[in-house]
């Protein structure tokens, strides 16, 4: 299936998948694409069409949850008197269900002071100030609850950034494998904090949300993976290609097989420094060939040509792993687009390759 758009591909599959979920409901199902952050777009569009799914990458709800809770724990420490801060922490954190009831309690919050609600006069917020939408709501409920927790939290010592993790964790009584993340971000923190002296928690709290810390991206990655993953047919599942190594759906849809995700030729179009010269597209490897060439070591006539074959190679190889993940049905999907000179893209010669065999195969009765 060729899409004009990568809007449009991952619009078609999204509803592939959900019509195929209708038809074949005691069937797994998988979307497996390049990028982690498609795994979250695509696993948000489902679950706004209702439907239940399961997102495999290192930066799934999952894996990111620990850091994101305490990130937005520590960051209300820093700015305890914002009220939109405040705001994100309950909404991220102690709402479990986000509704019009929710979206009022929120506004509320935001038009509040801080100081008050932690600490009304006569331990309980004024009736006469709560939104009679929400007063007896069980969103609001919740978030009274919330606020022994919130409390508790808040009045810990803040001198030891790593202890107050550790608390937070206990307080929040996480899981086992999230008190492990959670010890691991404790470590994190601690050793930064000897490197630099002006580390704070506000700046603590930046890093946990900002969502690009390669090291715990790399921690979760090792501490979530341990737990192993089944496809379920209640579920569609999001992945890469790289994390759907060693799992099996009955279907399996697989996109964006363009020719830069997935080159053919060395001439085709590689990721690299398209503002550099031709003879400087990639330094990384230039760099490596005179290090190796001032060592004394082998290396070959021409490195950057040599660096292609090498990714062509693996990006073989990792879409035998996508293709070779379903059991009955497969999908194969890639965007024909020409916005411009460094975003034209079109299918991989492998898309066609494989697509003339699929044909040949159903020409048969195989397939």
């Amino acid at each position: 299936m060729v899409c004009n758009s990568k809007e449009e591909e991952i619009k078609k599959a999204v509803g592939v998948a959900m019509k195929f979920k209708e038809k074949f409901p005691s069937k797994t199902c998988a979307i497996l694409v390049p990028f982690n952050n498609q795994v979250r777009e695509i696993a948000d569009i489902l679950r706004a069409c209702n439907i239940e799914c399961d997102e495999l990458s290192n930066k799934s709800d999952k894996k990111i949850k620990v850091t994101s809770t305490l990130g937005y724990i520590l960051q209300f420490i820093s700015r305890p008197e914002d009220s939109a801060i405040f705001k994100d922490l309950i909404k991220n954190v102690f709402c479990e269900e986000h509704n019009e009831e929710s979206e009022k309690l929120f506004d509320f919050i935001c038009g509040y002071d801080v100081e008050k609600l932690m600490y009304p006069s006569g331990d309980n917020i004024n009736e006469l100030d709560i939104p009679v939408e929400i007063l007896n709501s069980k969103v609001y409920k919740e978030f009274i609850n919330s606020m022994d927790l919130i409390k508790t939290i808040f009045e810990y010592p803040q001198t030891h950034f790593d202890r107050l993790i550790l608390y937070i964790s206990d307080v929040l009584n996480f899981s086992i494998e999230n008190r492990a993340m959670a010890e691991a971000v404790a470590s994190y923190v601690r050793f930064a904090c000897k490197d630099n002296s002006e580390f704070s928690l506000g700046y603590v709290a930046e890093q946990l949300l900002d969502g690009k810390n390669s090291i715990l991206d790399h921690i979760s990655g090792i501490i979530y993976d341990l737990e192993g993953y089944e496809p379920s047919p209640d579920r569609v599942t999001v992945s890469t290609c790289h994390k759907a190594k060693g799992l099996e759906w009955d279907c399996v849809l697989i996109l964006n097989i363009t020719s830069y995700q997935y080159p053919y030729m060395t001439t085709d179009k590689f990721k690299d420094y398209y503002y550099l010269k031709d003879e400087f597209k990639n330094p990384t490897v230039l760099c490596s060939a005179e290090i190796a060439k001032i060592l004394g070591n082998n290396i070959c006539e021409d490195p950057l040509k040599e660096a292609k074959i090498q990714i062509i190679n693996e990006k073989i190889r990792l879409l035998y792993v996508g293709i070779t993940r379903a059991k009955e049905y497969l999908i194969l999907m890639a965007t024909q687009s020409n916005e411009g000179k460094w975003n034209e893209d079109k299918p991989s010669k492998y898309f066609y390759v494989l697509q003339d065999y699929i044909n040949s195969q159903r020409g048969d009765g195989k397939c």
